[in-house]
């Protein structure tokens, strides 16, 4: 029997429907993987907590705006894609809206929440943090906040990053953040865990950060973070963020040159690489935009070098042609360089 025509209408409009919320979340898919360069360079240097003046910003406000009011939404999983694609393109200012839906229970997912949370470079939210570190009910929280800790890598951390060490709360990530902060404040504590540790992963991981702050000890430290980013380099590991993100606090006049001979010389450094090296270009100001500017049209430079370097001379085009170039300092970063100083 012949479906009559009222249900024929029906299955009509059904299909019309389907083929409507498939294309919008195509579409969403299309716009989460444009995440251009210039952005990824953008939301680099605002993980690391700096922000330069006038830096042009290539990101839609109407998507942002329509993604933080997606944090309000009924649907977890809405609000934590929502947080996900604020945290991937830096949108700072989101971070309060992303820590109120990371306390609200009917999320379900508030571990993925406070790790974008650690991605936005916000100090403010230590505070938030450790408190999840100390959520009894929820172990995927406490995990996730810890690392976040780790990532905000502010000195207001360090008792909740000893805290959650002592609690047990995956010690090795504690042990990791207390490195990426390198705070001295921390250094009795990493050489009682490095002399007595629990297990090798734990003796390693306080060893590196006791390095750290040992560095970060030095009254002129550049020199040991630029070798400490060529041996990494040479050896074909990675290259340290904590150590690129201290280059790309301080204006020095020997890191351009050094970061301009990493991007000609290292064909093997994957393309996040040259992108966290070029967001510390960024951050040295003119000088920086000098070396980017002659990367961008220079032949010793592979192809993917130069588009790099021109989507952050894109990106500084605007504070270039307004005003100085100058990173501006949240009060972390301030703090970190008057102690470095």
């Amino acid at each position: 029997m012949k479906p009559r025509r009222s249900e024929q209408a029906v299955f009509a409009w059904v299909f019309i429907l389907a083929m409507v919320a498939i294309a919008g979340l195509q579409a969403v898919s299309r716009w989460d993987a444009r995440l251009d360069t210039a952005q990824r360079i953008r939301a680099q240097l605002v993980a690391w907590g700096l922000f330069v003046d006038g830096l042009e910003s290539v990101v839609d406000p109407d998507e942002v705006d329509r993604r933080i009011a997606f944090l309000e939404s009924n649907i977890p999983e809405a609000r934590v894609q929502a947080a996900r694609w604020l945290a991937a393109h830096g949108v700072r200012g989101a971070s309060d809206a992303i820590a109120a839906s990371m306390r609200d229970a009917g999320t379900l997912r508030p571990c993925q929440l406070a790790h974008s949370l650690g991605q936005l470079g916000d100090e403010r939210w230590v505070d938030t943090l450790a408190e999840a570190v100390r959520q009894p009910s929820n172990t995927d929280l406490r995990v996730c906040a810890t690392m976040a800790l780790g990532e905000l890598a502010s000195p207001r951390a360090v008792t909740a990053l000893i805290d959650a060490y002592r609690d047990n709360i995956t010690p090795t990530t504690a042990l990791t953040g207390l490195g990426n902060i390198a705070h001295p404040s921390a250094a009795e504590f990493l050489q009682q865990v490095f002399d007595h540790p629990r297990n090798d992963r734990e003796r390693h991981a306080a060893g590196i950060a006791l390095e750290k702050i040992q560095m970060m000890d030095q009254a002129d430290r550049v020199p040991a973070l630029i070798e400490r980013v060529q041996t990494q380099l040479a050896q074909g590991q990675p290259l340290d963020r904590w150590a690129l993100r201290q280059l790309a606090e301080r204006s020095d006049p020997r890191t351009p040159e050094v970061m301009r001979r990493l991007l000609v010389d290292a064909e093997t450094l994957s393309e996040n690489d040259r992108v966290a090296i070029a967001a510390v270009l960024v951050a040295q100001g003119e000088p920086g935009r000098k070396v980017l500017a002659h990367l961008s049209r220079t032949l010793s430079a592979d192809k993917v070098t130069r588009s790099i370097a021109s989507a952050a001379m894109r990106l500084m085009r605007t504070s270039h042609e307004s005003a100085p170039a100058t990173p501006s300092l949240t009060d972390h970063d301030a703090a970190s360089a008057r102690r470095a100083d």
